[in-house]
């Protein structure tokens, strides 16, 4: 990473939003929220905050080579992957939420929620378990049998997801 971009890391960060190079793309100009209340995020989405954060952070651990558990595991198509494309999206948006807390808003960060997260996405049972940094080897799903009609009957009070219609008695 050059020093620049961890020039503009370190001020988003800080909650700064950097003026873009000559070479930024007009329509992913950071503009101020027309809501003080509102939160301007400084990610468009989950993948531009894995590459740019992320990993930033994950290269400061070892990482596992390929046959050996001597590190963390990490998968470069981590978004095939669905437990951690909801994790990281998950972390992706705490994180813009706490980094404008001036206090120990990072810190809660780290410590609730990039913490648990790491263990849990490069563990020896994490999603990441058959891949490495080079490779990407997808896991099975776990099987799931509809559930009967004897089950869901006990949530009908329940409002059915969008799109769905409540199941008939």
């Amino acid at each position: 990473m050059s020093a620049s971009s961890l020039d503009v890391v370190l001020a988003q960060l800080a909650g700064e939003h950097p003026t873009p190079g000559p070479d930024a793309d007009p329509a992913a100009v950071d503009l101020p929220a027309a809501d003080p209340g509102e939160i301007t995020p400084v990610y468009g989405d989950v993948d531009e905050w894995v590459r740019n954060i992320f990993v930033l952070l994950l290269g400061e651990y070892k990482l596992a080579d390929a046959g050996r558990d001597n590190g963390l595991r990490w998968c470069p198509r981590w978004w095939a992957h669905p437990l951690a494309l909801d994790r990281l999206e998950s972390l992706w948006r705490a994180w813009e939420a706490l980094r404008l807390d001036p206090g120990t808003g990072l810190s809660v960060w780290y410590r609730d929620h990039f913490a648990p997260a790491l263990a849990d996405l490069t563990g020896p049972d994490g999603p990441f378990r058959s891949c490495n940094s080079q490779t990407h080897n997808a896991n099975d799903s776990a099987p799931a049998l509809p559930a009967p009609d004897a089950i869901l009957v006990h949530f009908d009070d329940k409002a059915p997801p969008v799109g769905k219609a409540a199941r008939p008695h």
